[in-house]
């Protein structure tokens, strides 16, 4: 509301003010037959730098108008994606944010929703080779650069002209443009799922699966063991229309051979000795909801044949019964094994593979995202004092050199047992050992080319930051919106 007082229209006289600079209105039409015309005029590289140019003094002229409404240094720089959203250019959404002015340190992530610019492409023409929004990166360029008096480049990755979901923009520093690591590695976490990283394989993954958690289709998750295929399992649940439904996770290779029908699909009462009563099986427990069927290669061909037959039918015949249920599930089924070579060597059904495999959805294994390791020991570290209560002061050089070396074959499940072992048996108030972490000499020989320099860090085994850094954990659409956190890093980088 203190942005849009600053708006006013005056009909009577012809004026609209932002601020105390007047303004105007100009109809999308007309800006797209103006840019059309422009870039015949002068052609695509010079309309682009007088349109860009143009949104950096209206981003520059915003950037002092924010200074002035708002005191907070950090309410004015939030004030610059609110003026772009009240001047109708499009709807901005931080994804990830980290400024820590005294170590040159900027990263900024937006999407833009609805971007005006990437309107004026015509419906009826092929996708853009290239990015349109000229203006609108130009604001950013300009709001950013005037507000923290250095250059700030942004650029825009991601276009829908260019047939992309959403325009999205990253800003660095000239030198981070040229530096491929950044200098701090931020957490993205998901709300409610313990998902957290910042790989693009992990953040690939994350979007794969907003985008289908609204679609009644089968999702066959892969990965090994232990990099979180439950966990996306619960997060496509949590997303989905099914969510006050019931979550009903099984573990196929965890059940007897002979129990495995009665467990998945129920039992009457005298089906077989012991049976005593009746009993629901999964299937009819997880009706109105979602079924996970870890370890789906694990079924033997018996169970194999009737699950295709209700996954086909949506009906259900306990064992001993005689009534076929109906059943209104989503099934979500989850392998680490290679089903293709099981189908070649008759292990699997190949009609059941191309049922469950309508929608493959891989998670990476931790090895392949070595940057989100030390986003996850902290998180993990986090956690787990909070859980136990207690007092760590973090972590030793040498300690958190070897977590940040080690390959880690059982991937974040692996890694979320260290950090917790190393927790309880850390002496209260001191920090967590090689003692503690108990991993074996052999494993602190690998390497996944992050280096943790003990020089480099403080006393306590934490780096600290004398300035203040912003880092904002969200992910773009329905997971946005989370609030903002200070942090620190958890190890100096090489």
């Amino acid at each position: 509301m203190d942005l849009a007082t600053q708006l006013r229209l005056i009909p009577e006289q012809g004026h609209i003010w932002l601020g105390e600079q007047r303004a105007f209105l100009l109809q999308l039409p007309a800006f797209a037959a103006f840019r059309k015309r422009l870039i015949h005029a002068v052609g695509v590289p010079q309309a682009r730098y007088l349109l860009a140019h143009m949104g950096f003094i209206t981003g520059a002229t915003d950037a002092r108008r924010a200074r002035q409404v708002r005191g907070s240094r950090q309410d004015a720089f939030q004030a610059g994606p609110l003026f772009h959203a009240m001047e109708g250019i499009t709807h901005p959404e931080t994804v990830r944010m980290e400024i820590d002015p005294a170590r040159g340190h900027f990263y900024i992530e937006q999407i833009w929703h609805d971007s005006l610019e990437a309107s004026t492409w015509p419906a009826h023409l092929p996708a853009s080779r290239e990015p349109v929004c000229w203006m609108q990166t130009g604001h950013a360029c300009g709001f950013n650069s005037t507000f923290f008096g250095q250059e700030i480049q942004f650029r825009e990755v991601e276009c829908r002209a260019m047939g992309h979901d959403h325009c999205r923009i990253i800003g660095k520093t000239p030198q981070m443009w040229q530096t491929p690591a950044p200098v701090f590695t931020p957490a993205v976490a998901v709300p409610f799922s313990g998902l957290v990283g910042r790989d693009p394989a992990f953040l690939h993954a994350c979007r794969q699966a907003e985008k289908i958690a609204s679609r009644e289709v089968t999702v066959l998750l892969r990965g090994e063991s232990g990099v979180g295929k439950e966990r996306f399992a619960r997060l496509l649940h949590q997303l989905s229309p099914r969510v006050r439904g019931p979550f009903v996770a099984v573990n196929c290779a965890a059940i007897p051979d002979n129990l495995i029908e009665s467990e998945l699909f129920g039992v009457e009462k005298g089906a077989f000795t012991g049976a005593n009563r009746s009993r629901a099986g999964y299937f009819e427990q997880a009706s109105g909801g979602t079924l996970l069927l870890d370890e789906i290669g694990a079924l033997s061909a018996s169970a194999q044949d009737k699950l295709l037959r209700v996954l086909q039918e949506r009906e259900v015949q306990r064992l001993g019964g005689e009534r076929r249920l109906p059943v209104d599930i989503r099934l979500l089924a989850a392998t680490n094994a290679r089903l293709e070579e099981a189908v070649r060597e008759g292990r699997f059904r190949e009609d059941l593979f191309f049922r469950i495999n309508v929608v493959p959805l891989v998670i990476p294994a931790l090895r392949e995202r070595p940057r989100d390791i030390s986003l996850l020991i902290r998180y993990f570290f986090r956690q787990y004092t909070e859980r136990h209560q207690r007092q760590i002061a973090g972590f030793t050089p040498g300690a958190l050199r070897t977590l940040l070396s080690w390959h880690y074959p059982g991937n974040v499940r692996e890694l979320e047992n260290i950090i917790e072992r190393g927790v309880v048996l850390a002496e209260e108030g001191q920090r967590i050992g090689l003692a503690e972490l108990m991993i074996p000499e052999a494993r602190r020989t690998r390497s996944t080319g992050i280096s943790a320099d003990p020089a480099r860090c403080s006393s306590s085994g934490w780096t600290t930051t004398p300035s203040t850094l912003w880092l904002i954990p969200q992910y773009s659409g329905r997971w946005s919106g989370r609030r903002a956190i200070s942090a620190r890093p958890l190890a100096c980088w090489g």
